[in-house]
């Protein structure tokens, strides 16, 4: 699945609403998953310049998220109020679990912090800050093998739904 495109635009939710994932394309063996992303609101995630309403979660990677949880890459809340510390990032309360191979409940690999994706490639989230509530900007993602996957200036919105 090497340079492989993410499928812009015709990502469908499982609310039937579309993910607009902008101009996101991977470089060079690294794979971001959006294709089996689903969100429990029925918001419309757009990735490239990500703007979600308030308590929508940020899924990667065939990730699924609690609805009301905060999918947030550093200090994540998901799935029953357990924190997921991505990278080097602090847990707020409960349990730290180790990412390398973290499973979600679907039996796929989250690709955040230093997670493997399909072929190998390691997705290092740098600096993510989080805000309650709100997803958070994602800032430099900088993979291992040395190639850059640029989302861009990740924001939010509290009410209003944006898809390029």
């Amino acid at each position: 699945m090497e340079s492989t495109l993410l499928a812009l635009g015709a990502v469908r939710s499982m609310e039937g609403k579309l993910l607009a994932l902008g101009a996101m394309q991977t470089m060079e063996c690294t794979l971001l998953a959006l294709g089996a992303v689903r969100i429990m609101e029925g918001t419309i995630l757009a990735l490239g310049a990500v703007r979600t309403m308030e308590g929508t979660l940020l899924a990667l990677g065939a990730v699924r998220t609690i609805e009301g949880s905060l999918l947030a890459l550093g200090a994540v809340r998901i799935m029953e109020g357990t924190l997921l510390a991505l990278g080097a990032g602090p847990t707020m309360e409960g349990t730290l679990l180790e990412l390398g191979a973290l499973r979600t409940m679907e039996g796929s690999l989250q690709a955040l912090g230093a997670v493997r994706t399909m072929e190998g490639t390691l997705l290092a989230l740098g600096a993510v800050r989080t805000m309650e509530g709100t997803l958070l900007a994602l800032g430099a993602v900088r993979t291992m093998e040395g190639t850059l996957l640029a989302l861009g200036a990740v924001r939010t919105m509290k009410s209003s739904l944006l898809a390029p």
